[in-house]
């Protein structure tokens, strides 16, 4: 069974990684592909050049330039309103918007229901009901 390039650079960078010896039909592929040569060469030398390099030491002052930018953080106003909304939005898990949305969902359903059959549109109090409901269930 032969291999074609595809499949040879799909395990490349997985033989060089586990530092595996190749095997037969590896070397083979690779003997007659100059371009899977190529990439071998330059996953081996990638791999070699990120074995000798050694991470750079911290300064000596880095821990209190740290605890100091923390402390000035900690004591800044915290940000307006808009942008605390913001940061809430991007950066929570979402967990407290799920009954937000699952009342939305709801208020919505209530609506599509009633346009489908002609009734008329629930009041807006029914739709703070429902949202409030949500939001005491989760």
């Amino acid at each position: 069974m032969s291999m074609n390039c595809l499949e040879m650079k799909n395990q490349l960078a997985e033989l060089v990684f586990e530092s595996r010896p190749l095997s037969e039909e590896v070397r083979k592929h690779v003997a007659g592909c100059a371009e899977c040569a190529a990439e071998l060469a330059e996953l081996q030398a990638t791999w070699k050049m990120l074995d000798e390099w050694q991470a750079p030491e911290p300064s000596t002052f880095f821990d209190a330039k740290l605890y100091a930018r923390l402390r000035d953080e900690q004591s800044t106003a915290p940000a307006g309103f808009f942008e605390r909304v913001k940061a809430w939005l991007l950066y929570s898990n979402n967990l407290q918007m799920r009954p937000v949305a699952a009342g939305a969902m709801a208020a919505g359903g209530a609506v599509g229901a009633a346009a489908a059959v002609g009734a008329p549109l629930p009041s807006p109090a029914f739709f703070i009901f429902i949202l409030f409901y949500f939001i005491y269930l989760f």
